[in-house]
């Protein structure tokens, strides 16, 4: 049922070997992971930019802001450095005619009035474009409008 088996040196010279061998690599092994750092270089964008000017005061900046972070400060000054930020202007909705960015049951009486009467609409909403009242496109206010209108306002 059981068969002995003889172990003779030469069945054991391969398998010393074989340990040897995987211990001096293991030894190696951790060495050269250690040698391949990673790194996450930092780089700046330097040169260029724009001069800005306003009396005794002069800033210049670069495109890239390479100082941005914490505020630099000399004498009873300081300046912070960082990333601006630009309001851009909404773009105009067609049918937005009071100009609050929706084109909702508000707009109906601004219609109204770009409608009978242009000239007071344009006082009334000065920052407004009396064109958003043309929904078709025909380059005239009037009645063909009015279910366009209706629809956005239906629509939200």
């Amino acid at each position: 049922m059981f068969e002995k088996r003889v172990i003779t040196a030469k069945t054991r010279r391969p398998t010393r070997r074989f340990i040897i061998g995987f211990m001096v690599g293991m030894m190696l092994f951790p060495s050269a992971i250690r040698a391949n750092q990673f790194e996450i270089p930092w780089r700046t964008i330097d040169g260029g930019g724009a001069t800005s000017a306003g009396g005794a005061f002069v800033l210049s900046g670069t495109v890239g802001q390479p100082d941005a972070g914490a505020a630099m400060s000399g004498g009873s000054f300081a300046l912070t450095g960082g990333f601006w930020v630009v309001a851009l202007p909404q773009p105009a909705l067609p049918g937005d005619l009071n100009c609050d960015a929706a084109v909702n049951a508000a707009d109906i009486p601004a219609f109204v009035l770009a409608l009978l009467d242009p000239e007071d609409y344009e006082a009334t909403y000065p920052e407004c474009d009396i064109a958003l009242a043309d929904l078709n496109g025909d380059a005239a206010i009037n009645g063909d409008d009015v279910q366009l209108l209706i629809n956005l306002v239906i629509r939200g």
